[in-house]
């Protein structure tokens, strides 16, 4: 994603935490809040507040490691956990049927990407991405008119 000039990106419920978790799933070794922000093109302040409050609310997605010695920085670093793989997978699929991100209501709300229910395989792993056109009705634009006198 791209950073443009007065606007800011509002992401739908919980689409951050897919995103966070999508990053760390294909991580090949532990990430700190700056680098997964990086992948996924958010601000790391976003991204490091909501690993903050999973530590907090005891989610157990990730576990949170010390920090690596002779690195410079004393930034935590973070690996992802069973609970975080399962979590992520059905939010994948989720989007893939068009639903909302919401787990925890009975009946989900449809998206416009909703185009009726299909089986999908989530042991395959070509089935763990998603694409661009899925994802946009998740996360939208709002622009902001900045506070400069001319």
């Amino acid at each position: 994603m791209y950073k443009l000039e007065n606007q800011k990106i509002l992401f739908a419920y919980n689409f951050l935490k897919l995103m966070i978790l999508g990053a760390l799933v294909f991580a090949t070794e532990p990430m700190t809040s700056r680098e997964i922000a990086e992948v996924i093109g958010v601000s790391a302040k976003n991204v490091s507040q909501e690993l903050y409050a999973w530590q907090k609310y005891h989610y157990h997605y990730v576990r949170r490691l010390k920090p690596k010695k002779g690195s410079g920085t004393n930034a935590y670093r973070y690996k992802i956990n069973k609970k975080g793989i399962r979590a992520y997978l059905q939010y994948v699929k989720r989007v893939h049927l068009g639903f909302d991100l919401n787990r925890r209501r009975h009946t989900p709300r449809r998206m416009s990407t909703y185009t009726g229910l299909k089986v999908i395989d989530m042991r395959k792993p070509e089935n763990w991405h998603i694409t661009a056109e899925e994802a946009l009705p998740y996360c939208r634009i709002k622009v902001y008119e900045s506070n400069t006198i001319c």
